[in-house]
């Protein structure tokens, strides 16, 4: 019922948080305990953010293997990325963002450059992926999922 995700950590001089991210597993669980029946009334409502991203991470999770690290990034300062994936010396930052049309904030920037994976993906609402630079990628669940079967195999 309840994923805990665990802080990433290494060798910093940052102040990192420590604590670990609680998501209900079931997005649907918590709509029907707040009484959300419409996908209107989830839109107007302040959990929309938090429900897309809890769904996100929960569906990247259950549909990768078990190989895969995973944890998420935030310092005290406020820099996060929602979800680290690990495998062997690839590692994958996502950040979750609940639009069609996303913006990566100044401290999402640092903190791909605190991390340094090997590639960075927002994933949110659009139909198509799209390349913002050499290492990030605008992309949906879909193609998202695609890629890291992808990278399974390598």
């Amino acid at each position: 019922m309840v994923r805990f995700l665990e802080p990433w950590h290494a060798n910093l001089k940052k102040r990192l948080v420590k604590s670990p991210k609680v998501y209900i597993r079931y997005s649907g669980l918590v709509h029907c305990m707040l009484g959300i029946e419409t996908f209107d009334q989830l839109q107007g409502n302040p959990i929309y953010v938090a429900s897309f991203e809890g769904f996100a991470i929960e569906h990247v999770l259950n549909n990768i293997s078990s190989k895969w690290n995973f944890s998420y990034y935030r310092s005290a300062k406020g820099e996060e990325l929602d979800l680290i994936l690990q495998l062997r010396d690839i590692t994958i930052a996502i950040e979750v963002k609940c639009s069609k049309a996303p913006q990566l904030t100044k401290n999402n920037f640092s903190a791909i450059d605190t991390v340094k994976p090997n590639h960075c993906y927002v994933l949110s609402l659009v139909a198509e992926p799209y390349d913002l630079g050499k290492k990030l990628t605008i992309t949906n669940i879909y193609c998202l999922l695609k890629e890291l079967k992808t990278l399974e195999k390598i």
